[in-house]
């Protein structure tokens, strides 16, 4: 997490993360570049977040302490630079540290691309809360995964892989940015560069 922290900040990224003064147990969350607001995020540490536990005819639903995300939403203008994924990232990295007895985060993803292993959420860790999904094979032979909208992430879970999930962004961003014109990879150096290309798998809870 450190090396993708020393790197966004290369990229002129700052971010600042507050309770709701009004409501202590709503945290706000805001990503800046260049000192402009370009994304928001907004979510809640609850003590009754209704999760699955289990598999297939063994699975439950509990309710445990953990964060809910209400919503994050990136600034037109700003959009497909990763600052959504980074956003995410950084935000329940920082609550899980300041909040060690919280269990799981859950959240309502209505978007177009729920069932996508590209969609952000999918891309860190979260699945399907539902007790039931079905496997379909699309068009072009492609197996898809339809679920509900309400998806989970277990914290011991995020926890081991965020170091992980943080270099895969890194991957991400600085391919991106090698795409673009004026992009910054000419200009910042890594020592550890090869780390970058090595094949991560996540740890299984």
């Amino acid at each position: 997490m450190d090396e993708l922290l020393q790197y966004i900040e290369q990229l002129d990224l700052r971010f600042s993360i507050e309770p709701n003064p009004e409501n202590p147990n709503q945290i706000i969350s805001k990503i800046y570049k260049s000192g402009e607001e370009v994304g928001e995020m907004h979510c809640f540490i609850i003590e009754d977040a209704l999760v699955t536990v289990g598999k297939t005819r063994n699975a439950k639903k509990m309710e445990v302490s953990g964060i809910n995300v209400n919503w994050i939403t990136i600034h037109d203008g700003h959009k497909r630079n990763g600052y959504g994924s980074i956003l995410l990232l950084y935000t329940l990295n920082e609550i899980c540290k300041i909040n060690p007895h919280l269990q799981y985060i859950i959240l309502d993803d209505d978007s177009d691309s729920t069932n996508k292993t590209s969609n952000i959420y999918s891309s860190i860790g979260f699945e399907s809360s539902e007790l039931v999904s079905i496997d379909m094979h699309s068009a072009r032979g492609k197996t898809v995964k339809l679920t509900g909208p309400e998806k989970q992430l277990y914290i011991h879970t995020f926890n081991e892989n965020v170091d992980i999930l943080a270099n895969n962004l890194m991957k991400k961003l600085m391919k991106k940015l090698k795409k673009s014109k004026g992009g910054y990879t000419s200009k910042i150096k890594y020592k550890s560069r090869k780390r970058l290309h090595k094949k991560y798998t996540f740890k299984s809870r």
